[in-house]
């Protein structure tokens, strides 16, 4: 209980036992301030915010201030969170709460929840280029679909594979090479994704892509012959790009098996 001329008038045994301070140790606002925050700096601050708060309160109304660290009497610092209720006779009533294991636990949640969304950004960098957003996003949502050990799953694999393209590439440089199958690459990898395949293996010129996992799909097949009409549709937009890169034309082959 703090006196309307800022004396301590009484102070409970909870409060001796969470800071270690009694009466003797601080009769007054002034030399608790000095114990509880021996940086001046961090004092003045406090100060100020209580003389804030203080003025702001009225009577019969409870204000619950910020909360501020406290050193106590062994030396050891705690979060407190005070509360100050200005009494109808002038006095104030103080009660703190620690909440150093709260704010412990929020620091600990707010690093593991930003912790988890660079590892879910750095997942979808690294698997997005050969899974679809929905699949990708179901697999952040239930990790236990990727659990060691498997499963058995009716699935339909799709094989494709260029055309001659040993012949071709052996005419080519190798950075025309590369240029060729990375336009031919980014055309497919945007069909795949569409119909919702995902893409096992890139082997070479060659794509191995499963419809069925790890996302179930209830008409994989359908989507599996659809997703390779439109791709064979698609690669007169890659050979468009390969004309105007000075590039030959590529025929692609795709085997399905359900």
């Amino acid at each position: 209980m703090i006196g309307k001329d800022n004396t301590w008038e009484y102070i409970n045994p909870k409060f001796k036992e969470m800071f270690g301070y009694d009466l003797n140790d601080i009769p007054n606002g002034k030399q608790w301030f000095r114990l509880a925050y021996p940086d001046p700096d961090q004092r003045r601050q406090v100060i100020s915010a209580w003389i804030e708060k203080t003025d702001s309160t009225k009577a019969g109304g409870e204000f619950i201030t910020v909360d501020f660290k406290v050193r106590c009497k062994d030396g050891t610092e705690k979060i407190i969170l005070f509360k100050r209720v200005l009494l109808h006779t002038g006095d104030h009533l103080l009660t703190c709460e620690d909440i150093t294991e709260l704010k412990q636990t929020m620091e600990e949640l707010r690093i593991a929840r930003r912790e988890a969304t660079e590892l879910s950004e750095f997942l979808k960098k690294m698997f997005g280029r050969y899974l679809s957003k929905e699949v990708m996003d179901s697999l952040l949502q239930d990790p236990s679909a990727l659990e060691l050990g498997g499963e058995r799953r009716n699935v339909t694999i799709m094989m494709t594979d260029l055309r001659g393209f040993t012949a071709v590439s052996e005419r080519l440089e190798p950075e025309q090479v590369v240029r060729m199958l990375n336009n031919y690459f980014e055309v497919m990898v945007e069909v795949i994704h569409q119909h919702h395949g995902t893409i096992n293996e890139l082997v070479g010129d060659s794509l191995l892509v499963i419809f069925g996992a790890p996302q179930e799909i209830p008409d994989r097949a359908q989507k599996a012959i659809a997703c390779a009409i439109a791709m064979q549709n698609a690669m007169a937009q890659v050979n468009r790009e390969n004309s105007t890169l000075g590039l030959p034309e590529l025929e692609m082959g795709i085997g399905l098996h359900d």
